[in-house]
């Protein structure tokens, strides 16, 4: 994966349409932001050995696209692996119950080393994306919400891996 504009990879003009319809009173910038963080989510994912936490928002549009299945379907045959990424509440409940009865620091590394492999694939966080990121957002605010901090702090995990 590079740094390349997967909003023109990956969604359609209808489908970016169908966003803005459904989330009306949002700037259609931040609908774009919410967009991509998701296509990066679902990227990244199937080379994730377990779950990887994104905020509610990005869900909510994991949610939308999913109901409408045949674009889901193409977007699915669309991405590198051509993996179907399926979405199950209960499922994700039950592997988190599972992921805090494991090692905690096993579990921060792994999500960590998500994080490394999106700045590596997608480039730095940004103020208007680290929010989307839970395990990104806790990092930023131990660095004193320093954006620059938490990139360079990610960017020194890449280079010694």
């Amino acid at each position: 994966m590079q740094k390349t504009d997967i909003l023109n990879l990956y969604l359609t003009p209808e489908m970016e349409d169908y966003f803005q319809r459904n989330l009306l009173g949002q700037p259609v910038e931040q609908i774009r932001i919410k967009l991509k963080e998701l296509l990066k989510f679902l990227l990244l994912l199937p080379y994730s050995k377990g779950i990887i936490a994104i905020s509610n928002e990005i869900d909510d549009l994991w949610h939308l696209w999913i109901l409408q299945t045949r674009q889901y379907k193409k977007l699915m045959d669309k991405l590198p692996t051509k993996k179907f990424i399926h979405h199950s509440a209960t499922e994700y409940i039950e592997k988190c119950e599972k992921i805090l009865a494991l090692d905690k620091k096993k579990e921060v590394n792994r999500q960590i080393s998500f994080l490394v492999s999106y700045i590596n694939n997608f480039g730095p966080f940004t103020e208007s994306t680290v929010k989307y990121w839970p395990m990104a957002l806790q990092i930023f605010d131990q660095l004193g919400n320093d954006i620059n901090k938490l990139n360079i702090f990610l960017s020194t995990l890449y280079q010694n891996d």
